[in-house]
């Protein structure tokens, strides 16, 4: 019935905790890379979910801007995937993935997966494309991690 019933089944406060730890670390990240560094200095932990107000927005131009490394939070040595915009209207737009990110890409999906029904005994055919548009590799991920 559930992919991670821990998570799935907590209580609202808990799930708010969790939900205000993940933001929280999630911004200690993005501060090692130069362009959130500048953007987040002013911003501490957050003591709240009210306060996500507080975080700016990422724009294309955001991404464009800091093409090719700007945006990378962690050592190239890190980083498994790599995927980029042809970059046909401006610079390319690039993101980099960890194994990490892979590991908690593939269980988000194969939970979303398993939320709508999808089972081990299912035979899943992924019709999404694996050019520049990366969330087909989601659905790989997602599938082979629930088995199908």
């Amino acid at each position: 019935m559930f992919w991670q019933k821990d998570i799935e089944t907590m209580d609202r406060k808990a799930l708010r905790k969790f939900q205000l730890d993940c933001i929280n670390k999630q911004i200690a990240l993005a501060k090692k890379s130069e362009h959130y560094k500048d953007k987040l200095s002013k911003i501490g932990e957050l003591k709240s979910l009210e306060e996500v107000v507080k975080l700016p927005f990422t724009t294309k131009q955001d991404l464009r801007d800091s093409f090719p490394y700007g945006c990378l939070a962690t050592d190239l040595q890190n980083v498994v995937r790599m995927h980029s915009s042809s970059g046909t209207t401006g610079n390319p737009t690039v993101v980099f993935h960890t194994k990490e990110d892979i590991a908690n890409w593939a269980n988000i999906s194969a939970r979303s997966m398993y939320c709508a029904g999808a089972r081990n005994t299912d035979v899943f055919q992924n019709t999404m494309g694996y050019g520049l548009f990366s969330g087909g590799l989601g659905f790989h991920y997602g599938g082979e991690r629930l088995g199908m």
